[in-house]
């Protein structure tokens, strides 16, 4: 599966990018960057500011997942 967690450096979120990466799925993080984090081996990180249509556009344009969660606080 491919999954998308928006946020994913801190308490739940860091938890399911590491459940998820230890399961065998493909995970990628979007975030914005300012939290320092060591995320398991594999995992990608996109960086953007949420809040910036322009920038999510740009991280995410030629990509797609079979699932997104939304784990910002």
């Amino acid at each position: 599966m491919e999954a998308l967690v928006l946020g994913g450096s801190r308490f739940i979120g860091l938890h399911l990018v590491r459940l998820l990466s230890e399961q065998g799925h493909d995970v990628t993080v979007l975030n914005r960057g300012q939290t320092p984090v060591e995320f398991p081996d594999g995992v990608e990180t996109l960086t953007a500011d949420r809040t910036d249509a322009a920038q999510i556009n740009d991280a995410l344009e030629s990509r797609s997942y079979d699932v997104a969660f939304d784990i910002s606080g």
